[in-house]
């Protein structure tokens, strides 16, 4: 996923990669620091639970919206329509958002 930022050309920018879950935020850490042997500049970048960064501010945020869970169970808090807006307004520049459509 960051490789592909860095193709943007986003060297120089600030950059969140934000999860609803603690859990997903674990599993980013550990591909960052597999990445970040490669491509040391990716050192600075941000990986934060939303809740976490409430009231900060970057030119770029990556939102990792792709949970697993089984199929009958419900999103909770994440169909909030404010945790949704803390979510998005965390951002300067640019926000992406990734999603699974294939599980709803």
């Amino acid at each position: 996923m960051l490789n592909i930022a860095l193709d943007m050309n986003i060297r120089g920018q600030q950059v969140a990669i934000l999860t609803p879950y603690a859990a997903q935020r674990v599993r980013h850490i550990r591909a960052l620091e597999t990445t970040t042997v490669d491509n040391p500049e990716l050192y600075n970048v941000v990986i934060s639970t939303v809740n976490k960064f409430q009231s900060q501010e970057v030119d770029i945020v990556l939102l990792d919206l792709v949970i697993q869970f089984k199929q009958n169970s419900v999103l909770g808090f994440m169909k909030d329509y404010n945790w949704l807006n803390v979510a998005t307004s965390c951002t300067r520049d640019v926000l992406i958002i990734l999603g699974d459509d294939s599980k709803y």
